[in-house]
């Protein structure tokens, strides 16, 4: 499995759109794209940045969720 194989399960485990990583990381959507399917070979600080961007979105989607239990929103609202 590749590098961008292994971005794009842990994208889709986390259950994070593309466009969402792409903003985060600075890494263009079809440049993302297609780092993903494999047809370019990422730099390595883009695999840095993505990864960066998945932690920090899986982090935050985890701090709204505390929240939201604390405030009595209903699970799985986020």
């Amino acid at each position: 499995m590749n590098n961008g194989q292994l971005l794009r399960d842990k994208r889709i485990h986390a259950r994070l759109t593309g466009l969402m990583v792409s903003v985060k990381s600075g890494v263009c959507r079809s440049r993302l794209s297609d780092i993903e399917r494999g047809y370019i070979t990422p730099r390595e600080e883009e695999v840095t940045r993505v990864t960066a961007a998945i932690d920090s979105l899986i982090e935050a989607r985890r701090a709204m969720e505390r929240t939201a239990t604390e405030v009595g929103w209903p699970a799985g609202a986020i």
